[in-house]
């Protein structure tokens, strides 16, 4: 059987077509290689063409159209050349060098911010910031819009690293420019949310936390950066909801009957055409309805509820819980504000619709069972520098105690606004008080913080919290921080007022008019104290009629700081209008002022008049007597 088998093929194979090549042998000498060639000259005209004597030229020699075309160069390392060379002339010689090219620039480097190349994309975003900072935002708006497509593209892009960049992009815009970045808020809050959550089961809005598998940081780390940046964009909504509702002053037009005065035909001079982007229309009750169960979520996953028994010590958390609280927190309490601004002309139930919703929760959570809370360093030495840079967003000092008065204030904050007086109030009165008493000086936050807690408790005429704490602050000495001062005369221009009968309060009033003698007064003080004077308190008003002779002899010599038009001196003259007790010697001190003319013409003037029309419309006969023969002697 083998045998035959193998006779079968060998028969089959001699059977086949044989193709045989025919065999050329080349003639003796010939069997060597061609080595000749024809050459022809490859001419590139454009880079032949001489850089004019003025062009602007990078440290390569290279101008700004070679730059921009290098940008979508195969080599990375000709796109990072491209890029240094683009930022190193913007820093050199301005805006103005790229303004002709700036279109182009920008859509030849924003696709780079997608760019599989870290060292590309880091390149980008130092790029659009060095544009960022010189360029103003008349100039980037029209194409904001590209900027914001590609960011979108990169927030939703398929390599974490990419979407991880996208947050360092964000953070450029707005820092440069947050009020245009607030503009496009519609296009940016869903890819937020998906970087850390996902739609629920369901055709409803509801959103579960997700997981972030697929990067070399843990979900709850990601998550904070995320809601850190959400943070940043709800400030920003808010300030430019704020510059938008802001009313405008009327202007002022200056008469000169030698000069030729233009004005507007069409738009009066008492307005302004205001053509920022009305963002009270956003559906700020839709995210807070989405934002606010992931934010809960996030913080309680990543801080544990502490025993009952250790509820007289501080919840000690680490240093990036507490960022993450704190953006938390402010996230809530811009919601709160853009709720009141957007919900300004509906009813009163929907006004307090997210107190009402969320309230609650809010204070169960992040306040009752973990308030105060402080700050534990232990594992932060191997990361210092960016631990560092978080504890001073905290205002927490490296090498002092961490108590974290900036966070606990603010949960304070959240308290009085979401809660009605209770022992939770007590605690966070008591915590406020005991950190106004070790803080030498607050900064600007902490004290405008304090006044929205002050502003917070007077709105209960039932509770002590305000009175409480109005003394903590006169103890203080912090009656003189510009917030403070500002609140307290709101309080004491309003016609009616549980504080006015307040002992602190009236004292702090009784002590106004001697800051007139001092030798160096702001002029944001004097207003003050000229608005308050104008709704006769009686302990104000009883202190300016014994201090009033003393003011009025140190004026000359009074300082006024920020007065560019004699505007504070001019109210400090003006408050004689408002003293009723006049002697013998008082109204020989202001004669001789007035005869001697130390306060200059303008003012001695305005004195003289000030008099006459206190003396017609007082009803005391022996004062409009007493000004009266002193008007006739002048």
């Amino acid at each position: 059987m083998g045998k035959s088998g193998y006779k079968r093929f060998k028969k089959q194979e001699k059977a086949k077509v044989k193709l045989k090549g025919k065999k050329t042998l080349l003639p003796k000498g010939q069997n060597v290689t061609n080595t000749t060639f024809k050459v022809k000259k490859i001419i590139v005209k454009e880079q032949l063409k001489d850089h004019g004597e003025h062009e602007l030229l990078s440290k390569k020699h290279l101008n700004i159209k070679e730059l921009i075309s290098r940008l979508s160069h195969h080599n990375m390392k000709m796109r990072q050349e491209a890029l240094s060379g683009l930022r190193e002339l913007i820093v050199a010689h301005g805006p103005q060098s790229i303004q002709s090219n700036f279109t182009s620039l920008l859509q030849a480097a924003m696709p780079l911010s997608l760019d599989l190349e870290s060292d590309v994309r880091k390149d980008v975003i130092k790029l659009l910031s060095v544009i960022f900072e010189r360029m103003t935002e008349e100039q980037l708006t029209p194409l904001f819009r590209t900027i914001v497509l590609h960011l979108t593209c990169a927030m939703t892009h398929i390599d974490p690293s990419v979407r991880a960049d996208s947050l360092r992009l964000i953070d450029v815009m707005l820092e440069a420019e947050p009020s245009l970045t607030a503009v496009y808020t519609a296009a940016l809050m869903p890819h937020f949310l998906n970087l850390i959550s996902r739609r629920g089961d369901g055709d409803g809005w509801g959103r579960a936390l997700s997981l972030h598998l697929d990067g070399q940081i843990t979900s709850e780390k990601w998550r904070g950066r995320v809601i850190g940046r959400l943070n940043r964009l709800f400030a920003a909504i808010l300030e430019h909801v704020r510059k938008v509702m802001a009313p405008t002053p009327p202007r002022a037009v200056e008469w000169d009957p030698n000069k030729r005065i233009y004005l507007n035909l069409y738009y009066p001079i008492f307005t302004k055409r205001n053509t920022a982007v009305d963002l009270t229309n956003l559906p700020i009750q839709e995210y807070a309805n989405t934002l606010m169960p992931l934010l809960l979520d996030t913080f309680i996953e990543a801080v544990p509820k502490r025993d009952q028994e250790d509820s007289q010590t501080a919840c000690v958390v680490g240093v990036e819980m507490a960022a993450l609280l704190q953006s938390i927190v402010q996230i809530i309490l811009h919601l709160q504000s853009l709720v009141k601004h957007c919900f300004r002309n509906r009813s009163e139930s929907q006004k307090g619709w997210f107190r009402q919703t969320w309230g609650e929760q809010v204070v169960t959570r992040l306040v009752k069972a973990r308030f105060p809370y402080s700050i534990s360093k232990a594992n932060s030495n191997k990361r210092k520098r960016e631990s560092k840079q978080v504890l001073d967003a905290l205002q927490v000092s490296w090498d002092q105690d961490p108590s974290c008065p900036l966070l606990n204030t603010q949960l304070c904050l959240l308290t009085f606004l979401f809660s009605q007086p209770s022992e939770l109030w007590t605690r966070c009165v008591q915590y406020i008080k005991n950190t106004l008493r070790n803080a030498r000086r607050l900064q600007t936050e902490e004290s405008e913080l304090l006044c929205e807690c002050l502003e917070a408790v007077s709105g209960q005429p039932t509770s002590s919290a305000a009175s409480s704490l109005l003394e903590a602050v006169c103890k203080s000495g912090l009656t003189s921080d510009q917030h403070v001062f500002d609140f307290l005369t709101r309080i004491a221009c309003m016609p009616t007022h549980h504080l006015h009968k307040d002992n602190n309060f009236t004292t702090w009033l009784d002590s106004l008019p001697a800051l007139l003698c001092k030798p160096v007064v702001p002029l944001s003080a004097i207003r003050n104290i000229a608005s308050i004077a104008t709704h006769i308190h009686p302990a104000f008003c009883n202190s300016l009629d014994g201090w009033y002779e003393q003011i009025i002899c140190k004026l000359p010599k009074m300082e006024v700081t920020g007065d560019e038009n004699n505007e504070g001196r001019r109210m400090v003259v003006g408050l004689a209008y408002r003293v009723n007790d006049w002697d013998l010697e008082m109204t020989l001190n202001v004669k001789e002022i007035i005869v001697q003319g130390t306060l200059g013409p303008d003012l001695t003037r305005y004195l003289k008049e000030i008099l006459w029309l206190k003396s017609e419309d007082t009803y005391n006969v022996e004062l409009k007597t007493m000004l009266q023969e002193l008007l006739q002697l002048l």
